[in-house]
């Protein structure tokens, strides 16, 4: 079906704007029917010392709800935070991943390395090996 004056690649655009089915909202014009619960977590959020549980049937809107509230509270120049977590995984790893995430890798490496180095001395005779360092990063432990 053809639209008159819209050419294929236009249409492609405005679907892949809109259309997100796969993909959490992040912003609150594109969420719609959850406003109540934006708003509650948005000001638990905004409390000290307040946290967040978010719970629901599958596909319901609890990551959109999440991740929009966080976008909202956030500093524009910051990215939320995401951290996806499994059933295996444990509280202390999803702890450390947080920290991991807040830390920026260069930030966390102890050492940077040093290289293998090889020498020879023809005159006296001699060969020399120095074996090099891996870099060592911080990891934050619970």
């Amino acid at each position: 079906m053809a639209i008159t004056g819209i050419d294929q690649d236009t249409i492609s655009k405005i679907i892949r704007d809109n259309l997100t089915p796969s993909s959490e909202i992040t912003t609150p014009e594109r969420l719609f029917g959850r406003e109540r619960a934006l708003r509650d977590v948005t000001r638990a959020l905004n409390s000290n010392g307040r946290s967040v549980f978010i719970h629901g049937d599958r596909g319901v809107g609890k990551s959109s709800v999440a991740l929009t509230a966080a976008t909202l509270i956030t500093d524009s120049s910051m990215s939320p935070i995401r951290i996806l977590c499994g059933k295996e995984d444990t509280f202390a790893k999803v702890i450390r991943s947080i920290g991991n995430s807040c830390i920026n890798v260069t930030q966390r490496i102890e050492s940077s390395g040093k290289k293998s180095q090889y020498g020879l001395n023809i005159l006296g005779t001699g060969a020399s090996y120095s074996p090099g360092e891996r870099q060592k990063f911080r990891n934050l432990r619970p």
